[in-house]
Protein backbone atom coordinates (compact mmCIF):
# COMPACT_ATOMS: atom_id res chain seq x y z
CA UNK A 1 0.00 0.00 0.00
CA UNK A 2 2.71 2.42 0.86
CA UNK A 3 4.80 1.69 -1.86
CA UNK A 4 1.59 2.46 -3.96
CA UNK A 5 1.51 6.27 -2.64
CA UNK A 6 5.15 6.83 -2.25
CA UNK A 7 6.89 5.21 -5.13
CA UNK A 8 9.05 7.65 -7.28
CA UNK A 9 5.90 8.86 -9.71
CA UNK A 10 2.99 8.57 -7.54
CA UNK A 11 4.73 10.45 -4.89
CA UNK A 12 3.88 13.53 -6.93
CA UNK A 13 0.59 12.89 -6.76
CA UNK A 14 0.26 11.12 -3.31
CA UNK A 15 1.54 14.46 -1.69
CA UNK A 16 -1.01 16.77 -2.90
CA UNK A 17 -3.80 14.52 -2.11
CA UNK A 18 -3.02 13.82 1.09
CA UNK A 19 -1.88 17.10 2.34
CA UNK A 20 -5.27 18.74 0.46
CA UNK A 21 -7.30 16.01 2.16
CA UNK A 22 -5.95 16.69 5.73
CA UNK A 23 -6.48 20.21 5.13
CA UNK A 24 -9.34 20.08 3.48
CA UNK A 25 -11.17 17.92 6.20
CA UNK A 26 -9.62 19.67 8.95
CA UNK A 27 -11.24 22.69 7.43
CA UNK A 28 -14.39 21.74 7.60
CA UNK A 29 -14.54 20.47 10.62
CA UNK A 30 -13.52 24.06 11.98
CA UNK A 31 -16.43 25.28 9.85
CA UNK A 32 -18.64 22.76 11.64
CA UNK A 33 -17.79 23.57 14.62
CA UNK A 34 -17.68 26.92 14.39
CA UNK A 35 -13.71 27.62 14.94
CA UNK A 36 -12.80 28.46 10.86
CA UNK A 37 -13.28 32.11 11.70
CA UNK A 38 -11.55 32.65 14.62
CA UNK A 39 -8.03 30.42 13.65
CA UNK A 40 -7.27 32.94 11.09
CA UNK A 41 -7.62 30.93 7.91
CA UNK A 42 -9.80 33.05 6.31
CA UNK A 43 -7.39 35.84 6.08
CA UNK A 44 -5.39 33.62 3.03
CA UNK A 45 -8.50 34.13 1.11
CA UNK A 46 -7.53 35.40 -1.95
CA UNK A 47 -10.05 36.68 -4.13
CA UNK A 48 -13.55 39.00 -3.95
CA UNK A 49 -15.99 35.79 -3.14
CA UNK A 50 -19.53 36.85 -4.00
CA UNK A 51 -20.06 40.61 -5.01
CA UNK A 52 -23.89 40.28 -4.84
CA UNK A 53 -23.90 39.64 -0.73
CA UNK A 54 -20.65 42.23 -0.17
CA UNK A 55 -18.61 39.61 2.03
CA UNK A 56 -16.74 36.65 0.77
CA UNK A 57 -18.10 35.28 3.63
CA UNK A 58 -14.46 33.42 4.24
CA UNK A 59 -14.82 29.55 2.73
CA UNK A 60 -16.84 31.06 0.11
CA UNK A 61 -14.35 32.93 -1.69
CA UNK A 62 -13.63 31.26 -5.34
CA UNK A 63 -9.92 31.12 -5.00
CA UNK A 64 -9.25 30.80 -1.42
CA UNK A 65 -7.49 28.41 0.83
CA UNK A 66 -10.28 25.65 0.98
CA UNK A 67 -10.76 25.64 -2.83
CA UNK A 68 -6.78 25.26 -3.31
CA UNK A 69 -7.28 22.19 -1.01
CA UNK A 70 -9.88 21.02 -3.06
CA UNK A 71 -7.86 21.67 -5.88
CA UNK A 72 -5.20 19.41 -4.72
CA UNK A 73 -7.25 16.81 -3.27
CA UNK A 74 -8.84 16.12 -6.64
CA UNK A 75 -5.50 16.64 -8.73
CA UNK A 76 -4.01 13.67 -6.58
CA UNK A 77 -6.87 11.51 -5.82
CA UNK A 78 -7.49 11.42 -9.63
CA UNK A 79 -3.61 10.73 -10.33
CA UNK A 80 -3.12 7.88 -8.21
CA UNK A 81 -6.21 6.01 -9.75
CA UNK A 82 -5.26 6.98 -13.38
CA UNK A 83 -1.89 5.96 -12.89
CA UNK A 84 -2.40 2.56 -10.52
CA UNK A 85 -5.02 1.62 -13.35
CA UNK A 86 -3.36 2.35 -16.09
CA UNK A 87 -0.02 0.46 -14.25
CA UNK A 88 2.40 2.81 -16.13
CA UNK A 89 0.96 2.46 -19.98
CA UNK A 90 0.19 6.02 -19.61
CA UNK A 91 2.56 8.81 -20.45
CA UNK A 92 2.80 11.00 -17.75
CA UNK A 93 2.11 14.14 -19.28
CA UNK A 94 -1.40 11.92 -20.07
CA UNK A 95 -1.45 11.30 -16.21
CA UNK A 96 -1.03 14.77 -15.16
CA UNK A 97 -3.16 16.22 -17.66
CA UNK A 98 -5.94 14.06 -16.55
CA UNK A 99 -5.20 15.19 -12.75
CA UNK A 100 -5.46 18.43 -13.33
CA UNK A 101 -8.98 17.94 -15.16
CA UNK A 102 -10.09 15.98 -11.97
CA UNK A 103 -8.76 18.82 -9.72
CA UNK A 104 -10.48 21.01 -11.47
CA UNK A 105 -13.33 19.73 -11.67
CA UNK A 106 -13.44 18.72 -7.45
CA UNK A 107 -12.96 22.87 -7.56
CA UNK A 108 -15.46 23.69 -9.56
CA UNK A 109 -17.98 20.87 -7.55
CA UNK A 110 -16.64 22.22 -4.13
CA UNK A 111 -17.47 26.03 -5.59
CA UNK A 112 -20.88 25.53 -6.99
CA UNK A 113 -22.17 23.45 -3.41
CA UNK A 114 -20.44 26.70 -1.60
CA UNK A 115 -22.19 29.16 -3.25
CA UNK A 116 -25.89 27.50 -3.63
CA UNK A 117 -25.93 26.77 0.53
CA UNK A 118 -25.19 30.88 0.17
CA UNK A 119 -27.57 31.66 -1.62
CA UNK A 120 -29.90 29.99 1.37
CA UNK A 121 -28.43 32.56 3.29
CA UNK A 122 -31.28 35.63 4.17
CA UNK A 123 -30.84 38.94 6.38
CA UNK A 124 -33.40 39.22 9.40
CA UNK A 125 -33.36 42.99 8.57
CA UNK A 126 -35.84 44.55 6.70
CA UNK A 127 -35.45 48.09 5.87
CA UNK A 128 -38.01 50.20 8.00
CA UNK A 129 -38.70 52.28 3.84
CA UNK A 130 -40.20 48.62 2.67
CA UNK A 131 -43.05 49.76 5.14
CA UNK A 132 -44.54 52.59 2.93
CA UNK A 133 -47.99 51.81 2.43
CA UNK A 134 -48.53 48.71 3.92
CA UNK A 135 -51.92 48.04 5.65
CA UNK A 136 -51.64 46.45 9.21
CA UNK A 137 -53.58 47.14 13.03
CA UNK A 138 -52.38 48.70 15.71
CA UNK A 139 -51.49 46.52 18.34
CA UNK A 140 -50.41 49.03 21.12
CA UNK A 141 -52.91 52.44 20.91
CA UNK A 142 -51.02 55.15 19.28
CA UNK A 143 -52.31 58.67 20.90
CA UNK A 144 -52.79 61.53 18.80
CA UNK A 145 -50.10 63.60 16.93
CA UNK A 146 -47.84 65.13 19.73
CA UNK A 147 -48.37 62.82 22.42
CA UNK A 148 -46.27 60.00 22.07
CA UNK A 149 -46.34 56.58 20.21
CA UNK A 150 -47.38 53.91 19.95
CA UNK A 151 -47.09 50.56 18.37
CA UNK A 152 -48.67 48.84 14.79
CA UNK A 153 -48.10 44.93 13.56
CA UNK A 154 -47.33 44.69 9.57
CA UNK A 155 -46.09 42.34 6.94
CA UNK A 156 -43.41 43.74 5.52
CA UNK A 157 -41.53 41.84 2.92
CA UNK A 158 -43.56 38.13 3.95
CA UNK A 159 -42.39 39.06 7.55
CA UNK A 160 -44.63 40.05 10.51
CA UNK A 161 -43.17 42.90 12.42
CA UNK A 162 -43.89 45.60 15.21
CA UNK A 163 -43.13 49.41 14.81
CA UNK A 164 -42.89 52.09 16.40
CA UNK A 165 -45.81 54.50 15.10
CA UNK A 166 -47.46 57.84 15.53
CA UNK A 167 -50.88 59.20 14.50
CA UNK A 168 -51.17 61.72 11.78
CA UNK A 169 -55.03 62.84 12.67
CA UNK A 170 -56.85 61.30 16.23
CA UNK A 171 -56.14 58.23 18.59
CA UNK A 172 -55.88 55.16 16.92
CA UNK A 173 -57.36 51.97 19.49
CA UNK A 174 -56.29 48.58 19.52
CA UNK A 175 -56.71 46.67 16.37
CA UNK A 176 -57.70 49.20 13.98
CA UNK A 177 -56.97 48.56 10.78
CA UNK A 178 -54.22 51.63 9.29
CA UNK A 179 -52.35 52.09 6.81
CA UNK A 180 -48.45 53.37 7.09
CA UNK A 181 -48.60 56.87 5.37
CA UNK A 182 -44.84 58.29 6.37
CA UNK A 183 -41.77 57.20 7.48
CA UNK A 184 -40.22 59.57 10.03
CA UNK A 185 -36.15 59.82 10.40
CA UNK A 186 -36.75 58.58 14.17
CA UNK A 187 -37.65 55.14 12.25
CA UNK A 188 -41.04 55.81 13.83
CA UNK A 189 -44.21 54.89 10.95
CA UNK A 190 -46.97 57.99 10.55
CA UNK A 191 -50.25 56.05 10.20
CA UNK A 192 -53.29 56.93 9.68
CA UNK A 193 -56.88 54.51 9.66
CA UNK A 194 -57.07 52.13 6.45
CA UNK A 195 -59.86 52.48 4.12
Amino acid sequence: MLDALFSPTAVWFSVPALLGSAFYLLRVVMLLLGAGHDAGLDHADVGAGDASHGDSGGAFAVVSTQAVAAFLMGFGWTGLVVLHSTDGRWPIMGVIGVALAGGVVVWLVQATLLRSMLRLQTSGNISIGQALGAVGTVYTMVPGPGLGSGQVRLVVDGRQRIFGAVSQGAELASQTRVKVIKVNDDNTLVVAPAE
